[in-house]
């Protein structure tokens, strides 16, 4: 039941829209377009669409470019931290820090456990 209200609100259409249009899928239907590749078919994101979510927008902030500005970056942003481009470089040192003190505490774990 959850999904079903989490893909209503990524739609904006119904249940019952959703079964009529056939639409069931976030990745197909109105949301990705069909790249005809020989007699391959490859689905591709729409560009004003995000990277890592292809059902939900860029996020303001985010250029969805993986080497743009901020290597990385493909628009995953669900909490809207990128919105505050004054913190958003502080936010990634913080990330990139608390990453690294939990690689430590692994480290640490595993010496302590291994006896």
């Amino acid at each position: 039941m959850a999904a079903i209200v989490a893909q209503n609100g990524a739609t904006g259409q119904s249940l019952v829209e959703q079964f009529t249009t056939g639409n069931l899928n976030p990745f197909v239907g109105g949301y990705a377009q069909q790249d005809m590749a020989g007699d391959r078919v490859a689905l591709r994101a729409k560009s004003e669409l995000s990277a890592s979510l292809p059902w939900a927008p860029v996020p303001e902030g985010l250029t969805n470019k993986p080497f743009g500005e901020y290597v990385g970056d493909v628009g995953f942003d669900p909490l809207g931290f990128a919105r505050n481009k004054r913190l958003l470089p502080w936010y990634r040192e913080a990330e990139l820090a608390h990453g690294r003190v939990c690689m430590l505490a692994v480290l640490g774990y595993t010496v302590q456990t291994s006896g």
